[in-house]
């Protein structure tokens, strides 16, 4: 808080008698002036004091110090220490832990500003993360603090404002890191295109791609060159809102502009296609990325082939992950289990058995989900030596089976007579302490009933 000067009396228009003391204003003038130097002496033994040998733990437990030590003295000192801004935030964070001093905002701003031009990002970060967490403190005073000191203090970076909206960012406080960015055009100050990037990506997180839109537009206009998180942002908004002529007009805009390609974009677009069933518009794109200096990665294909399971394109999902295997690339799980779910579906287990196979050569190993599936197919075929055959692989690839994996195979064993053996299986359940079901005992009832044995049937109610 700066101290207020008194000012002097006016003057009387008719002539008075003059006294012999000092005027009043003097006195106040002057006892301003001796509390100013003895501040400034203050700030200079705190400045020795931090900058010297002395033990802090000692010198600030002298009653001299303690008692007299104010934010705005710290303030100053932190000022008078911004060339070692590592040494600024030790003195800081010794007098919040040591000595429990509540420290101003403006000391939060000054060391801020001071870890940012430093490139100390990470202590700056967590001083904001501290200053936010102080509870109750508006976006809009927190970059006031943040302006006022940047100007009081001449800063030449304004990398402290992209940290504050990072921060925001990561609290999930997307529309406050737009309020920052608007207050930061007002002072004409800018942030990062990075950033920048950054703001978009979180809206659309929560589906605000209309705000995307319109921020893009403002970003454009100002002659800032938009990077790949840019275009990625408003790439994946024309997709949600399934307008895809304009997010291939981006795409086209981006590949005329001097910013570096890469397949992550165009990921983006095919995912938006495949989602929308539009796949083979995708298979389109993913094809001429060679053209563009491009080569389709795991993401690439393993989207692809979601995309051609929801279209039933089960067999050309298939070669996609022959293709995907040639290059060395791992399909995912999703992908595989969907298309292995897909082919025993539509009865084609031989071709599921196959995939299963080729994938298992490349070292991918098939989730449990799919294993239940095969299970569950041939034994709907008739075929329960395969069935058993599965089952010991599972445990061969240290796969656990589940209720719903013994569930299947229970049942098969009832369907075919073979109760002793559906009964051992339910042995097998209980040793490995999985929790059973009503199915197994709905298939064992039903087995005995089937038998003729309905006493034996009794047991399993």
């Amino acid at each position: 808080m700066k101290l207020q000067r008194c000012h002097p009396h006016r003057l009387f228009l008719k002539p008075i008698l003059t006294f012999h003391t000092k005027p009043k204003h003097l006195y106040c003038t002057s006892a301003i002036r001796d509390s100013d130097d003895k501040d400034s002496q203050f700030i200079v033994t705190l400045k020795n004091i931090v900058r010297g040998k002395q033990s802090w733990i000692i010198a600030f437990n002298d009653p001299f110090i303690s008692n007299k030590l104010k934010p705005h003295h710290v303030e100053k000192v932190l000022l008078l220490t911004l060339d070692d801004s590592r040494l600024a935030l030790r003195f800081f964070n010794f007098l919040g832990l040591h000595k429990n001093f509540n420290h101003s905002t403006m000391s939060f701003c000054i060391l801020i500003h001071a870890l940012a031009n430093a490139n100390l990002f990470w202590p700056a970060s967590s001083l904001l993360q501290t200053l936010l967490l102080r509870g109750g403190v508006d976006p809009r005073e927190v970059f006031e603090a943040l302006h006022d000191c940047f100007k009081k203090c001449d800063f030449i970076s304004s990398l402290g404002f992209d940290l504050l909206i990072q921060s925001y960012l990561q609290e999930k406080r997307m529309f406050d890191s737009v309020l920052i960015y608007r207050l930061m055009r007002q002072c004409e100050l800018m942030p990062r295109v990075r950033t920048l990037g950054e703001v978009l990506n979180g809206l659309v997180k929560i589906r605000r791609v209309d705000m995307v839109l319109v921020l893009f537009g403002e970003i454009v206009s100002m002659g800032i060159r938009p990077d790949i998180y840019i275009y990625v942002a408003v790439i994946r908004s024309f997709c949600e809102l399934k307008n895809f002529a304009k997010a291939k007009e981006m795409i086209q805009r981006m590949e005329s502009s001097e910013c570096d390609l890469n397949v992550v974009v165009y990921n983006v677009l095919i995912h938006g296609l495949c989602k929308n069933k539009r796949v083979w518009e995708a298979v389109e794109i993913k094809n001429g990325l060679i053209q563009k200096g491009l080569t389709a990665s795991e993401v690439t294909y393993c989207t692809l082939v979601l995309g051609l399971c929801k279209v039933q394109e089960f067999e050309v999902g298939s070669g996609v992950i022959d293709e995907m295997i040639e290059l060395g690339f791992v399909p995912t799980e999703a992908a595989l289990s969907s298309l292995v779910e897909g082919l025993r579906r539509k009865g084609k287990v031989v071709d599921a058995f196959g995939l299963v196979t080729r994938v298992q050569k490349v070292g991918v190993m098939p989730s449990l989900f799919v294993y239940n599936a095969l299970i569950n197919s041939v034994c709907k075929d008739g075929k329960y030596d395969e069935a058993e055959l599965l089952f010991k692989e599972m445990g061969e690839k240290g796969l656990c089976a589940n209720d719903v994996t013994y569930s299947i195979l229970i049942d098969s064993f009832c369907r075919r007579g073979e109760l002793d053996k559906a009964i051992q299986f339910l042995g097998k359940m209980i040793v490995a302490g999985i929790k059973i079901t009503v199915y197994p005992y709905n298939s064992l009832i039903n087995g005995h009933c089937k038998l003729g044995e309905f006493e034996c049937s009794g047991v399993f109610f």
